[in-house]
């Protein structure tokens, strides 16, 4: 059964004002139709079309057939993963073939779609806690899918855009009045026939936040909405196991001593290629990889990577068990081989600063020695990762024990991963400042769209975090660049004081100007002059003599404010296994009801955690995800589960709309 909501005849999107029961209540299956008599001639049907609503097995194979219009559409069951369809001038409908449970799969499909009026082929699938709708578009009718636009993956010969929309009150797996997300790839050019990757997408969605939970079924479906058409598809699974010439699939990877990782081919390019490595079996755990002929690493997120040559070792950063790899070809596709050993207690991990805490508002480090009774200013630097100045821009901070936000552009940060790295690694928060710093508000929206999510992935994708904040170039703003920042869940940042040092200000300028800051206020400077790293020392004494202190940006307020957490600063990270260490966890605020809005909660420096978190006033919990979540007496507390380190809670508001605190203790 599709929930999802149906383009009018104005193209808004509405549901269907008779609603139909959930798919999976629906028993009834018309298992052979009566042989009818037309013309004095009997005429016997296939004993597989259904045109009533049913769910079962064929040749091997799950099938669902939903209508709400029964009489004007039929599903033919043509054994193995075939099946076609025919409709007239129908409701709604969807109809299709494929596996009760779904997951990470490598989906062949073939034959024809013909529609008149609004329709989609597309892989289906719903996901429990959270409850998910998904859709994978590879073809479709008048309308052409929509949504939040959040960025883009190019897998299978092709390029989806990613989109998010919300169902309230809707009906689904779960009930007929439920609240859910529907995640959405939209294939850029239509086509009927080939290969979708699953994992390549779940994985693309998973960072730009949208995460699935538990798989329920997953079909590659024919679906339409007041329109007529047929179509006729067979679908199957590749048994690719990984490695060869044509590059991974789904299972690849290997088993060794108490724990498992698998392989998936991601996006790819002429000279290079992505691949994601899962983990189970152990939260502590080392993956070999096996590069083939002349291949090298470019970059890698989510994990520790280290080692040279034909071999690469891989260890947790406090990032979850699923990391990624991007490997420079050099003559040879195959995808690399992996490994996985057990290394010691399950708790810890020795390089949470690396990629935790410091993106998303970090520590600053105990290194600052001046009071911070006076408030918190932003310090800011922009267009880096620069070759020449960065690691001195780091240091100089370090030296201090002091923090920044460094907006890099997304081609830098591309040409200079390790530096972005550093940043990281140092604690510093890093936002988005466009792809190549043009003059946004001169642009169209997509070509906006593409500067900031292009910007996005490179920078998520090299440290695991994407950011959360947004420097326009120039300061340049306009509602069409607000709107494609509120899509992407960015807040934009301009400043209060500039230092001029882009105008070739002197150091005592640049000081001079620093000093003008008050509490919350954020100063604009950059990577790369001189005169900037000159003024630096002297902007820390008056800072000290003035009881103000460096602090992160909230991405809630847009001001500067304390940074979270107590620990020693982003590269120092959790403990180095047992439970020893110290962990920190980042708030972010998500999406917002009349009654309710959910929270995100993201813990770095250790993998056995507990979380405490303290809703305000009379709220509640409505639901969870990615975690064990229990409440006592107006405290809740959070337990990982195995699904990474990030989760989520829905809370009910009951009259107070204030973020909850949460604070966190290794296990």
């Amino acid at each position: 059964m599709s929930i999802i909501d149906r383009p009018s005849t104005t193209g808004r999107r509405r549901r269907p004002s008779s609603a139909p029961v959930p798919l999976r209540r629906v028993t009834a299956l018309l298992t052979a139709l009566a042989t009818l008599v037309v013309g004095g001639i009997a005429m016997a049907l296939p004993a597989a079309a259904l045109t009533s609503n049913g769910t079962g097995n064929d040749g091997g194979y799950y099938y669902s057939f939903w209508t709400d219009s029964p009489g004007t559409v039929s599903m033919n069951l043509n054994g193995g993963g075939a099946y076609s369809t025919q409709w007239s001038n129908t409701g709604n409908f969807v109809a299709g073939k494929g596996w009760a449970t779904g997951g990470r799969r490598t989906v062949t499909y073939s034959g024809q779609f013909n529609p008149s009026g609004n329709a989609y082929l597309s892989l289906y699938g719903w996901t429990t806690g959270p409850l998910v709708e998904y859709y994978i578009v590879d073809n479709w009718g008048t309308y052409r899918p929509t949504g939040t636009f959040k960025g883009t993956v190019t897998t299978d010969g092709g390029t989806y855009d990613i989109y998010e929309t919300t169902r309230t009150n809707a009906p689904s797996i779960e009930g007929n009045s439920s609240t859910f997300k529907q995640f959405w790839s939209v294939r850029q050019s239509k086509r009927t026939g080939g290969t979708i990757t699953t994992g390549n997408h779940f994985d693309a969605w998973a960072r730009y936040g949208m995460n699935l939970g538990t798989h329920n079924y997953m079909i590659m479906a024919t679906e339409g909405y007041q329109s007529s058409g047929s179509s006729s598809i067979t679908v199957g699974e590749s048994t690719s196991t990984g490695g060869g010439s044509t590059g991974g699939g789904s299972t690849g990877g290997g088993t060794s001593s108490g724990c498992t990782v698998t392989a998936t081919r991601g996006d790819e390019w002429s000279d290079r290629f992505n691949v994601t490595y899962a983990v189970s079996g152990s939260s502590a755990w080392t993956v070999n990889l096996a590069l083939s002929g002349s291949q090298s690493v470019q970059n890698s997120w989510n994990a520790t990577v280290a080692g040279s040559g034909s071999t690469r070792t891989v260890t947790p950063n406090g990032s979850g068990n699923t990391f990624g790899v991007t490997f420079y070809k050099n003559g040879t596709t195959t995808t690399p081989s992996a490994t996985c050993s057990t290394s010691g207690s399950s708790a810890g991990g020795t390089g949470g600063g690396t990629t935790g805490g410091g993106t998303t508002g970090g520590t600053t480090g105990t290194g600052w020695s001046g009071s911070c009774s006076a408030g918190y200013v932003g310090l800011t630097f922009d267009d880096g990762p620069t070759a020449g100045n960065t690691t001195n821009l780091i240091n100089a901070l370090k030296s201090a024990g002091a923090t920044a936000t460094v907006f890099p552009t997304g081609q830098n940060a591309q040409a200079q991963p390790a530096l972005l790295n550093a940043y990281a690694a140092a604690g510093l928060t890093i936002g988005n400042h466009s792809w190549d710093h043009p003059h946004l508000t001169t642009m169209s929206q997509s070509d906006i769209q593409s500067q900031l999510s292009r910007t996005q992935q490179v920078i998520q994708q090299t440290t695991g975090t994407a950011p959360r904040l947004f420097r326009p170039p120039y300061g340049e703003t306009n509602s069409t660049l607000k709107s494609v920042e509120s899509s992407l869940g960015l807040r934009e940042i301009i400043w209060d004081v500039d230092s001029q040092d882009w105008n070739n200000a002197s150091a005592t300028a640049i000081r001079q100007a620093a000093s003008q800051l008050r509490a919350g206020q954020i100063i604009l400077m950059h990577d790369w002059p001189a005169a900037t790293l000159q003024a630096l020392p002297g902007i820390f004494t008056d800072l000290k003599a003035r009881n103000l202190c460096p602090g992160t940006i909230s991405p809630d307020t847009g001001r500067a404010v304390a940074p979270s957490g107590t620990g020693t600063g982003g590269g120092t990270g959790g403990g180095t296994g047992g439970t020893t260490g110290s962990c920190t966890v980042s708030v972010a605020r998500g999406d917002e009801w009349s009654d309710r809005f959910n929270v995100t909660f993201t813990v770095s420096g250790s993998s056995s955690w507990v979380v405490t978190v303290r809703p305000s006033g009379s709220q509640s919990v409505q639901s969870s995800w990615n975690a064990a979540v229990s409440s006592s007496n107006g405290t809740v507390t959070a337990r990982p589960n195995g699904s990474g380190s990030s989760f989520g809670i829905t809370f009910y508001k009951n009259g107070t709309t204030t973020t909850p605190t949460a604070t966190c203790a290794v296990a």
